[in-house]
């Protein structure tokens, strides 16, 4: 893969903070370095250990185990609420490259990530004396797997796959994962992987507005997730 062509969609504002701890494979880390300072979507979404939380000294934050945590404070510190969009190009041999979101896509295979749900960005320390920028939250993500049929064709959101796939320039299959929350309605709201179809498509964005629900309700369990990374040794937040 080649960094410099590694770019990710941000929709919203995001607020720099404090630093967490997981395990980030040497594949993921491998080339992420972004000019843009674009944070790439992990392949699967993981649990942090630790979490920044307001109470430490001055005013400012602490670190703290996120099993010590209620979902109450969890909540409070996943202050953005956006959607972030990521497309993958593939090749023949089965590498791939991040287009930006105003690329139009040819004719070829490419995924789709969209990411929903409630998040922060924080240092993550990734061992091996390795620092990289992390986004963690929770929510719900949504994978389609496509296959262009023609050119100059928008897919930086779900209708727009929708529309391409109802007028034949396009099909695939869609997935679908939450990450970060546990409750009993859950496992009603997640759709089944499956064809992407207008009817695909109105589940993914029924299942959208759902697990948003369920994300303020204070019975749902909330465990931050890693979403994704990008390698940044450098970064210094001040007061934290």
């Amino acid at each position: 893969m080649k960094s410099s062509l590694k770019v990710a969609l941000w929709i919203g504002f995001c607020v720099l903070a404090g630093c967490s701890a997981t395990g980030i494979s040497d594949v993921e880390m491998a080339g992420l370095t972004s000019p843009a300072g674009a944070i790439v979507p992990v392949t699967t979404p993981r649990p942090v250990k630790t979490m920044q939380i307001y109470g430490g000294q001055a005013g400012g934050s602490q670190e703290s185990e996120v099993w010590s945590l209620t979902s109450k404070q969890i909540r409070e510190r996943l202050t953005t609420t956006d959607v972030i969009v990521s497309i993958e190009q593939y090749d023949n041999k089965g590498s791939f490259r991040y287009l930006g979101a105003e690329s139009s896509a040819g004719k070829g295979r490419y995924k789709v990530i969209f990411d929903y749900g409630a998040s922060r960005i924080e240092n993550v320390d990734a061992g091996g004396n390795r620092s990289v920028t992390g986004r963690i939250g929770v929510g719900f993500r949504i994978t389609a797997e496509l296959n262009t049929k023609a050119s100059n064709l928008d897919l930086s959101g779900l209708m727009p796959i929708a529309f391409a796939v109802q007028n034949n320039k396009a099909f695939g299959k869609i997935h679908f994962q939450a990450y970060g929350m546990s409750h009993d309605k859950l496992p009603l709201v997640v759709p089944h992987s499956g064809a992407i179809d207008s009817s695909s498509i109105q589940k993914a964005l029924e299942a959208v507005g759902a697990v948003k629900t369920l994300i303020g309700l204070d019975e749902t369990k909330l465990e931050p997730y890693l979403i994704g990374i990008v390698e940044n040794p450098t970064l210094q937040v001040p007061g934290y």
